[in-house]
């Protein structure tokens, strides 16, 4: 439903828009926001992060990501052994995987989030064609409450390092006109920029700020800061309107690297 099912074509789409992205500087970053809906929408957006990322640099790639479509009260990770894209196979990294389960309550294996859920899904041709082989852990929260957020924060951090690409899928306020839009996703964009983790949280709670996997953002954020390392930088932002036409509802998109 959000990008073609043959080989050529994706491979061909995605070429596309990374040929559109104008700064071709290689992104020496470890943790990046993207959004994830039809390439045709939010694909140039998040563009401006894949086309950037360096080749064969990153051994595993975590994805954290919402649950759209299940409601449940945890973290879930996929147990079977891989996820399959029109490019390719992705084994999952099952070593990560146990050092994120080890202890933990609230990160289990399950097939809730993983079934037709996108939200993981959209970001993995964009990494086979950007990067080449990784391993992955797609992560899928099925709330955002803090309990959870503070848990991932702590897990991540455990396993995050040089090699390792934490993918926050996530898109901003949606069916908001243009205008509202623009003042809703500028509050976002502030509070990321900031690295202001508790404001964020803050925001979203109150609907100050929106965004389908705001608690992925947040969870980053604070993995960050347990490292000291969060110097977030807005890359890119638009809105399903710049594509469609339709200034009256739209759904806004953000590319960020957050180190």
């Amino acid at each position: 439903m959000f990008y073609s099912k043959f080989e050529e074509t994706l491979r061909r789409d995605i070429q596309k828009l990374f040929a559109r992205v104008e700064d071709t500087s290689e992104l020496n970053s470890t943790v990046v926001v993207a959004p994830h809906a039809g390439y045709v929408y939010s694909g140039l957006t998040a563009s401006h992060i894949f086309a950037r990322l360096p080749k064969n640099k990153y051994k595993t790639v975590i994805v954290v990501a919402p649950s759209h479509h299940e409601y449940y009260e945890f973290a879930s990770i996929f147990p079977g052994g891989a996820y399959s894209t029109p490019l390719g196979q992705i084994l999952l990294d099952r070593e990560k995987i146990r050092t994120m389960m080890r202890g933990s309550n609230t990160i289990r294996l399950a097939e809730q989030g993983h079934g037709r859920e996108h939200s993981v899904e959209v970001m993995l041709p964009f990494l086979q064609e950007a990067i080449g082989e990784f391993k992955l852990v797609p992560l899928v929260m099925g709330q955002q409450n803090k309990m959870l957020i503070n848990e991932i924060a702590v897990k991540l951090d455990s396993v995050m390092n040089d090699e390792t690409l934490l993918v926050v899928s996530t898109d901003l306020s949606h069916f908001h006109s243009k205008k509202d839009a623009e003042l809703i996703d500028s509050r976002i964009e502030g509070y990321i920029s900031a690295a202001d983790s508790e404001a964020l949280y803050e925001g979203l709670e109150s609907g100050a700020c929106e965004a389908c996997g705001g608690g992925a953002i947040v969870a980053a954020l604070e993995a960050l800061k347990l490292k000291q390392s969060a110097k977030p930088k807005i890359i890119h932002r638009s809105d399903s309107g710049d594509v469609s036409g339709d200034r009256s509802s739209v759904v806004g998109y953000m590319a960020a690297s957050l180190n």
